[in-house]
């Protein structure tokens, strides 16, 4: 039996404000270059599943490795 797990991660400050693992990797995408749409074809996820998650932060940890490895 296969159980996967969502994990949930408290969001970081960065200069005095709350900063999202979604927007955490928004930010790293943009300062390298690479679009959503670049970066959910690199992991193998749809541009619209990656925009969700980016936008509600439901990662789980296989997603967050992947994401990681770009």
């Amino acid at each position: 039996m296969k159980i996967e797990k969502e994990l949930v991660i408290k969001p970081m400050t960065t200069e005095g404000e709350e900063l999202h693992i979604g927007d955490w990797i928004r930010k790293i995408a943009i300062e390298q270059d690479v679009s959503v749409s670049e970066l959910a074809r690199r992991i193998g996820m749809s541009r619209q599943n990656l925009a969700n998650k980016l936008k509600n932060d439901s990662w789980d940890v296989k997603e967050l490795f992947a994401v990681s490895q770009e």
